[in-house]
């Protein structure tokens, strides 16, 4: 995933998860569940990138949701994606 798309995907969970708030500030990352996660991201959006892994899709939003609050919040600063930090974790992954 390109660090824009990266962008535009925080910012669409951010408008549709009011705990995203908490991954892009300073201070604890507040849960996600799956079901929240699958609501804000649409159950097409998930099984296609779960495909594209060669993952269960239900397998893989529940491992999303306990790894994106922590994904989001290491890279971001001060409220903003930063995209030099998602561009060297997408190169490393």
């Amino acid at each position: 995933m390109s660090p824009q798309k990266l962008t535009i995907a925080v910012e669409t969970l951010a408008e549709n998860l009011p705990q995203a708030e908490s991954w892009l500030a300073q201070g604890p990352n507040e849960p996600v569940s799956p079901e929240e996660l699958s609501q804000a991201m649409g159950e097409a959006e998930l099984a296609d990138l779960a495909n594209t892994l060669g993952q269960d899709k239900d397998t893989f939003v529940a491992e999303l949701s306990q790894t994106l609050p922590a994904f989001v919040d290491s890279i971001s600063i001060d409220g903003q994606v930063d995209e030099t930090l998602a561009a060297a974790l997408a190169d490393q992954a």
